[in-house]
């Protein structure tokens, strides 16, 4: 056979998938795939979790607009829900609780081997629409289906399209940020009950605003732990510097006051510290001391110190999370102070 003849040939191969069909040349032939649809899987490595939100199972997310269908199915236990995206968050789905339920595992409010399905809607829009801009006055829908009037913005809008969520610490009402410095003033309004409030930044997270229990209380909706519709001002104090200052370098001994007012001495750093400035928070998760990480592999052995009251706990991790570290219930208790669901100023070291 002639080069010609043979690359006028090659020029006729045609390979394509329809409807099930493979066609060779213009010959169809049946190809063992039926004919299922290729799961459109999102979000790979991503984990899941709940918002504490009520009412029938539904999702938020950050990443697909609302109306969007989407299958979570949890790895480790093989149950599955799929849900419809109803507003917006930070996570690429965050279910609510009535939803988490269905997937859950005992004792757990962590998913961490999740596969995240889109199934319909959407359109390949934009993500769920984030709080109105700047000045605007709002005009939502509160949960009852009356619309809730909210006066304009006087202060500075910053953080748009962020949610805002609580930290777990008691105390008068406060805000730790990743974003403004200590004692910095910010006023928080809940767009979907039109309530607000405002708080003095009081130490780091990894947070635009991170509320405490009191201040989320005084703009929560009954059953809800996320506001997703929030606006966010600047209205004093900060001075326009830094964030605020996270955790002590390196090797540096510490020497914080803790909760009573009473410097803790903290022994220096032995390993290597990673992930300086992260906050650390709790998975949910029962079983020994443990960790789950987004940064280090299986088997590694962090070293958790809170700075605040010189507690340390070392944990081996177990598998993957969205954090430098993600302690479980009993790790968390080991280095907790009375109250709080967050370690604001922690220093992290990998022994091993």
């Amino acid at each position: 056979m002639s080069r010609k003849r043979t690359m006028s040939l090659k020029k006729k191969l045609v390979l394509s998938a329809v409807a099930g069909a493979l066609v060779i040349g213009g010959v169809a032939a049946t190809v063992a795939i039926g004919n299922a649809a290729v799961p459109d899987v999102v979000c790979q490595g991503s984990t899941v979790t709940l918002s504490g939100e009520a009412g029938a199972p539904a999702a938020s997310s950050g990443t697909f607009p609302v109306g969007t269908k989407l299958k979570v199915t949890n790895l480790d236990n093989g149950q599955s829900t799929t849900v419809a995206v109803n507003g917006p968050s930070g996570s690429c789905v965050l279910l609510n609780n009535a939803a988490f339920e269905k997937v859950r595992e005992p004792g757990k409010n962590l998913i961490r081997r999740a596969r995240i399905e889109r199934v319909g809607g959407g359109g390949g829009g934009a993500a769920a629409p984030a709080a109105p801009a700047a000045g605007a006055s709002g005009g939502a829908a509160a949960s009852g289906g009356a619309a809730v009037q909210v006066p304009p913005a006087t202060g500075e809008v910053v953080c748009q399209g962020s949610t805002v969520t609580l930290s777990g610490e008691a105390g008068a009402p406060a805000a730790s940020s990743g974003t403004f410095p200590v004692g910095t003033k910010l006023k928080v309004t809940n767009l979907d009950n039109g309530k607000a409030t405002t708080v003095t930044v009081n130490g780091p997270s990894g947070s635009c605003v991170l509320l405490n229990n009191s201040a989320f209380d005084t703009v929560r909706e009954p059953g809800k732990n996320l506001i997703r519709r929030a606006r966010i001002e600047r209205v004093g104090g900060g001075g326009g510097g830094a964030a605020a200052p996270a955790a002590p370098a390196a090797g540096a001994s510490g020497g914080a006051a803790a909760s009573g007012g009473a410097a803790v001495q903290v022994p220096p750093a032995t390993g290597e510290v990673v992930c300086q400035g992260s906050t650390v928070t709790l998975s949910g998760e029962a079983g020994a001391p443990a960790a789950s990480s987004g940064t280090f592999p299986v088997g590694t052995k962090l070293k958790v110190t809170n700075l605040d009251n010189g507690k340390a706990t070392t944990v081996t991790v177990n598998g993957p999370s969205g954090s430098c570290v993600l302690l479980n219930n009993s790790a968390f208790d080991t280095v907790r102070e009375p109250g709080k669901n967050l370690i604001r100023r922690a220093r992290i070291e990998r022994v091993g």
